[in-house]
């Protein structure tokens, strides 16, 4: 429709964060391992919304890897 991407909502679908993220771009730490369902939903200056979600599975800690 053309309308410009007016706001973010980013659902990490970890249970130990509820608090979502609202910006365009989010860095978000999973507490556990295991395999997150994340979901962006994004609304247009006429209120139309976009949902996309992608499973991220088996986030773990790498050996070496500080993070």
């Amino acid at each position: 429709s053309g309308d410009k991407a007016k706001s973010f909502y980013w659902d990490f679908g970890d249970e130990i964060d509820k608090e979502p993220c609202e910006d365009e771009e989010c860095i978000h730490e999973f507490k556990k391992y295991g395999t997150y369902t994340v979901t962006l939903t994004v609304t247009d200056e006429a209120g139309n919304k976009v949902v996309k979600t992608v499973q991220i599975k088996d986030i773990q800690k790498r050996p070496g890897c500080p993070y």
